[in-house]
């Protein structure tokens, strides 16, 4: 992974525009689809899958099928979120947890 420019970052919680916590939040309140990143288009009835990392949001597409929007939704989660995961466990978790500034 490409060195951070962690400066101004911590304070707020975040590693290269992205709070580590928020990954792994399992869902937020106000979600209807029961879905994490899965929401219903009232106006065409179809489900729209999207995420969100480092600053941007993705459109991973429109479907018929909630749970196949459920399903490209966790592979994409998995592909851009565990790989950052990782790192962060591995250069930044434990320095957060004993307070220490980088």
């Amino acid at each position: 992974m490409p060195k951070i420019d962690l400066t101004g970052q911590r304070s707020r919680g975040l590693v290269d525009g992205t709070q580590a916590s928020v990954l792994k939040v399992e869902m937020y309140a106000h979600n209807t689809s029961g879905i994490k990143g899965v929401k219903l288009n009232k106006r065409t009835g179809k489900w729209v899958a999207h995420i969100q990392f480092k600053k941007i949001q993705y459109h991973l597409g429109t479907y018929t099928d909630k749970l196949q929007a459920a399903e490209i939704r966790k592979e994409v989660e998995e592909m851009l979120f565990e790989p950052f995961l990782e790192w962060y466990q591995a250069n930044i978790a434990n320095d957060v947890d004993k307070g220490e500034n980088l």
